[in-house]
């Protein structure tokens, strides 16, 4: 955090380069903490076998002037490739081949595909991390620039309406994503395929979009109960969970149904688990996703019953004190010690446990919510003729805590740092025990809550830069992507028999998340009477 916290500031980061560098190297270079680099056996002989751990970390400067050829080389490869779309489009266009417009545009990409593997092949393994870390801060840099250039201040148009928070909408649209390419990256793919990846770790961490969106469930949950107009309302604890659970449940179930219907089994006990889906009691009956194989159905199942507690667990929180809503984050945070070795030693596959285990990651979210209302907002009266009379807006920039006015950019720079540099399932030292349950069982809520509030507040650069059009756009496609990503797959698989993260797949997914929307979660939302996203 010391390190992402100096990267963040310019002239600090200018002034320190020449030991900033060499640091983030040395952190990158660490390998995977698995049994294969930390054999069980204590032989110190097969630990210096390891494939030239220690030569590794001898030059960090040659391995970040690797990576940096390695991102170049790629940058290049890309823009020659879309030169060359360019003018092999506009040469066809002109002749009225649409069809070999497409066709040859299929082919530069996949030769530009080619050129990209062969020199991902030809790099290390650090030289991989150290570009994927270097193109995280490239992008963040990108958004820095780009806002410090705009010289029109919008802080007093934020001031006279609602916030809306369109950055966090797009990382969660970016997270919904990271679940697909988690789901199907690599499918039907050979071992060698993933020896050596960047790519499958960054994809592995997919698993953390659970944590993610449970923890936002309960952010947004709340934050919408307490600007909105019955905020002092006490709502009953099953109708809170109805209310809830029916803009995105009919969607699920149109979903759910599809693959059942695909696979067509005459087994009873297929349909009784088609059941306990639809009823979305699975995740408390079943260790694992059976018939009809929807993945991301514990999901739900988990999050109905996290909604049947909100109602209890608002009241209460909102009539807490600032420090009792610091020792529940403190709680949340420390409780995921025990919570890892209870499922390392004796509660791994136990289905309860594990909601059990993710629900302090929700209350966090409301906790947060009420935290960041009561601390970081303001109620106004609107104009003489809006309804309603008043609107809740964010403080002044100048109001804010420092931690908030940059939280963003640390927070992504973190996270960057984590993805490429280990998977979720390598395992500790001495311990031998898969890294997950730390990281999210609570290990990473911190992160997660400055990064939610600093996105809320919309003042780093990055959350402006994430708020203009078209990310903003892509908030309305979130619930549609991640509900049909396991149809679409399917069908796919059905017509053309390839698997996995194709570009047939993602085009197809997109599609049809925009169909979705527009035909199906709109016209219920708006029935419902709820915003339409």
């Amino acid at each position: 955090m010391v390190l992402v916290a100096a990267m963040c500031q310019p002239a600090a980061c200018f002034r320190l380069h020449s030991c900033l560098l060499p640091l983030l190297v040395l952190v990158l270079l660490v390998p995977p903490l698995d049994s294969t680099v930390l054999p069980r056996t204590g032989n110190t002989n097969q630990l210096r076998q390891s494939p030239n751990i220690l030569a590794m970390l001898d030059g960090p400067v040659e391995t970040l002037a690797e990576g940096g050829q390695l991102m170049a080389t790629e940058i290049g490869i890309l823009g020659q490739t879309l030169k060359k779309v360019e003018e092999i489009s506009v040469h066809d266009l002109e002749h009225g081949s649409l069809s070999d417009a497409w066709g040859d545009t299929l082919t530069a990409v996949e030769r530009a595909e080619d050129d990209m593997d062969e020199a991902n092949r030809a790099a290390s393994v650090a030289a991989k991390r150290i570009c994927g870390v270097l193109l995280v801060v490239l992008l963040i840099g990108a958004c820095w620039s780009f806002e410090l250039l705009k010289t029109k201040d919008e802080e007093e148009e934020k001031q006279k309406a609602a916030p809306f928070f369109h950055a966090l909408s797009f990382i969660r649209y970016i997270m919904a994503w990271h679940v697909v390419a988690y789901n199907f990256y690599g499918i039907g793919q050979p071992p060698e395929f993933f020896v050596g990846s960047v790519l499958s770790h960054v994809a592995q961490w997919g698993v953390l979009a659970i944590p993610w969106f449970f923890f936002i469930s309960g952010f947004v949950h709340s934050y919408s109960h307490l600007v909105g107009h019955n905020a002092d309302k006490q709502e009953d604890w099953f109708y809170a969970m109805v209310r809830r659970a029916a803009t995105w449940y009919p969607l699920y179930a149109i979903s759910l149904t599809f693959c059942a219907l695909r696979l067509g089994s005459v087994e009873a006990e297929d349909w009784s688990h088609y059941l306990a889906n639809l009823l979305l009691v699975n995740g408390i009956i079943w260790d694992r996703t059976g018939f009809p194989f929807l993945t991301g159905d514990f999901w739900l199942s988990y999050l109905m019953f996290y909604l049947m507690a909100w109602g209890p667990m608002h009241q209460v929180l909102v009539n807490s004190s600032n420090p009792v809503i610091w020792t529940l984050f403190t709680i949340a945070y420390l409780i995921m010690l025990p919570s890892a070795i209870m499922e390392w030693y004796f509660f791994e596959d136990w289905t309860i446990f594990v909601m059990v285990q993710y629900w302090p990651t929700f209350v966090s979210g409301q906790a947060l919510a009420i935290w960041f209302v009561r601390n970081y907002m303001i109620c106004r009266p609107a104009s003489v003729d809006s309804v309603p009379a008043s609107i809740w807006v964010v403080k002044p920039a100048r109001e804010l805590p420092r931690l908030l006015r940059s939280g963003a950019t640390q927070s992504l720079l973190v996270l960057g740092l984590i993805m490429f540099s280990f998977s979720p399932h390598d395992k500790l030292p001495l311990l031998r025990q898969p890294v997950a349950p730390l990281v999210l069982k609570g290990g990473l809520l911190p992160l997660f809550a400055i990064l939610v509030a600093a996105l809320a507040c919309g003042v780093d650069p990055v959350a402006r830069f994430l708020s203009r059009a078209p990310f903003r756009w892509t908030s309305k496609l979130t619930l549609t992507t991640f509900i049909f990503q396991v149809p679409v797959h399917r069908f796919v698989l059905d017509r053309t028999g390839w698997t996995g993260l194709t570009w047939t797949f993602s085009s197809s997914l997109l599609v049809v998340s925009v169909l979705g929307y527009a035909l199906l979660e709109r016209p219920w939302r708006l029935l419902l009477g709820v915003s339409e996203r």
